[in-house]
């Protein structure tokens, strides 16, 4: 059997108008034979009801005034979401319990691990197991979209460090040992972006390249497949930044740690053109 991708079944749950008739028609006789694809339809259809009501639940002034008056953080503590219950019914009578109180039963595929949030800042992150692989999906919903996509998801006590994709998904997997009896205890850090350069192979070559962006200092310096590179804080109340992600053209992603603004990365041949992506 043939799977539609999961972003195809996105678009069937949330705008089945911008997709074809035909499209609708074959992703709708697909979920109705295929299990494992409708919970993943049921999934995103529950998930994106919860959005929709935490947002509901914020004073679209206030909203409004927010939105004006001050610049999104760049570093979001998240909480587990832990909201009163209630059941949302959408517009075709299909009724959902938040999904963030639903507890699937074992035998299904994606099992939700824990719910976090940081209402002040719009954004929801999922952790799914997926039983099927023995692996972790994630989740970052987030207002306005366009902050889901190459957000730094940190575990700190599990020395991890998870990028996202352009929709906000990225996968994982876990040894056995290491994974938390219980998620909602464990401290989740996310980051955004705060220095996105677009880079080519000319450019560095064996010079040293220096940036001066958004208060710090960004030096780079590539010889021998070794890129050297460095993101220091022009005033001290700036934050030195802490990792590093590169994105090769081919969507090839490579995340380096920083100490003290400072890292170190194989990285050969080097590729014609990638783009740099900062977090503090």
């Amino acid at each position: 059997m043939t799977h539609p991708p999961e972003s195809l079944i996105e678009a069937y749950v949330r705008h089945p108008d911008d997709l074809s008739a035909v499209q609708r028609d074959a992703i709708a006789g697909h979920l109705a034979g295929c299990r494992a694809c409708h919970e993943v339809g049921e999934y995103l259809r529950s998930f994106y009801l919860e959005l929709e009501a935490l947002q509901h639940k914020t004073s679209l002034q206030v909203e409004q005034w927010l939105q004006k008056h001050s610049a999104p953080a760049q570093k979001v503590t998240l909480h587990p979401f832990k909201p009163q219950r209630e059941v949302l019914r959408a517009s075709d009578g299909y009724t959902v319990v938040l999904a963030a109180l639903t507890h699937e039963p074992p035998a299904l595929r994606f099992q939700t691990v824990a719910t976090f949030t940081s209402a002040g800042q719009n954004v929801l992150l999922r952790l799914l197991r997926d039983n099927a692989s023995d692996s972790f999906r994630l989740y970052l919903l987030a207002d306005p979209q366009s902050r889901r996509a190459h957000a730094l998801v940190s575990f700190p006590a599990l020395a991890l460090e998870v990028l996202t994709d352009e929709k906000g998904r990225a996968a994982f997997t876990l040894a056995a040992h290491v994974i938390p009896k219980d998620w909602e205890a464990v401290q989740v850090v996310l980051r955004f972006p705060v220095h996105d350069l677009q880079l080519h192979a000319a450019a560095l070559g064996q010079n040293t390249v220096i940036w001066e962006a958004a208060g710090h200092v960004i030096t780079l310096a590539y010889v021998q497949g070794t890129l050297t590179l460095e993101a220091l804080p022009q005033k001290a109340n700036t934050p030195a930044c802490c990792f590093a992600a590169f994105t090769a053209a081919n969507g090839q992603v490579v995340g380096v740690a920083l100490h003290n603004g400072k890292g170190v990365l194989a990285l050969a041949p080097l590729p014609e053109t990638l783009t740099l992506r900062f977090y503090c």
